[in-house]
C-alpha cells in the first residue's frame, strides 16, 4: 500500500493500521527525515500534493487494476494542528465551523482511507472523499 502524506498525523496513523493488518507499506512524504519514525517497509521522499498528480495517476494506473483515491480531511487533531487546538477558544470556533460539530481525530480519517483500500471499495477510483463533517458541502456560518 502506498500512503502519501505519511509523516503527518493521518498518514502516520494509516501506515500504523496497515502494518498492524500485516500489509506492506510504502510511505511517501516531502521530507525524507520526517518519514523515519513512520511504520513502513519503504520510505519515499516526493511531493504528491496536487489534484492533477492524482488524476494523472488514475488515468495511468487504472488499466492495470490499481485504484487511486484521495481523502480530503477537514480540521483534524494532529501534531500540526495541536498548537491551535490547545487554545480552547480556537478549538470551539473550529468545531462550530462543521455541520456535524467537533474536531475529528486522525483515526477517523485513517479509517476512511483504510476502507478505501478494502475490497468493499473495489469499484472506487478517481474519487475525492471529503472527511470533513459536512464542511465542504454544507458550510454553515460560524455559530
Amino acid at each position: 500500500m502506498l500512503v502519501t502524506g505519511a509523516r503527518g498525523g493521518i498518514g502516520r496513523e494509516l501506515c500504523r493500521r496497515l502494518k498492524a493488518d500485516g500489509l506492506r507499506v510504502a510511505a511517501v512524504g516531502r521530507d525524507a527525515g520526517a518519514l523515519q519514525p513512520v511504520e513502513a517497509d519503504l520510505r519515499i521522499a516526493a511531493d504528491t500534493t496536487t489534484p492533477e498528480g492524482a488524476q494523472l495517476a488514475v488515468a495511468t494506473y487504472a488499466p492495470a487494476g490499481l485504484r487511486i483515491n484521495v481523502v480530503a480531511p477537514g480540521m483534524t487533531e494532529t501534531p500540526m494542528t495541536a498548537p491551535m487546538l490547545k487554545v480552547e477558544a480556537m478549538r470551539e470556533a473550529a468545531a462550530r465551523q462543521y455541520p456535524l460539530g467537533g474536531v475529528q481525530g486522525a483515526d477517523t480519517v485513517a479509517a476512511t482511507a483504510a476502507w478505501l483500500l478494502s475490497d468493499e471499495a473495489s469499484r472506487l477510483t478517481g474519487q475525492v472523499i471529503a472527511v470533513d463533517g459536512g464542511f465542504s458541502t454544507v458550510r454553515p456560518l460560524v455559530r
